[in-house]
């Protein structure tokens, strides 16, 4: 069993949406699969995919409760969800690591067209520290 994380700030999707209720559904089911999709779903936070992210820290989850795009104030909280996954998992889901499969579908490094990277050279700022470089993102 692993135990996995979603924060949710306050005016998000997962803010506003309980899965507590309704369990975690991608906003955009019928949306293709693809790296490509993947890679836009966790660079620039696409909601609109057939993806949900998780994470195995709770640090992250919490980062991104209280430091997302959603607006804390005195009556709207944030949340961090936490789950147990493992054994069978839905027949309508499945875990997958983005880092695997971003890699796994990697060109080789001499291919004419190698680097997967489309934003500007200061986004990991942003992804590495929220709280001050989040203008980065």
């Amino acid at each position: 069993m692993a135990i996995l994380y979603k924060g949710a700030g306050g005016g998000a999707y997962w803010h506003t949406n309980d899965a507590c209720a309704t369990g975690f559904a991608p906003m955009k089911t019928s949306a293709p699969f693809g790296v490509d999709r993947l890679m836009r779903h966790v660079a620039k936070g696409y909601f609109n995919s057939p993806y949900v992210s998780l994470t195995h820290s709770f640090g992250v989850a919490f980062s991104y409760a209280l430091f997302g795009k959603g607006r804390l104030t005195n009556k709207v909280a944030a949340y961090v969800y936490e789950m147990e996954v493992g054994g069978r998992v839905s027949t309508r889901a499945s875990v997958a690591n983005p880092v695997k499969e971003v890699a796994e579908a990697a060109p080789a490094p001499t291919a004419a067209i190698n680097y997967q990277h489309d934003g500007d050279p200061d986004f990991i700022l942003g992804v590495a520290n929220p709280n001050t470089m989040w203008r980065r993102v």
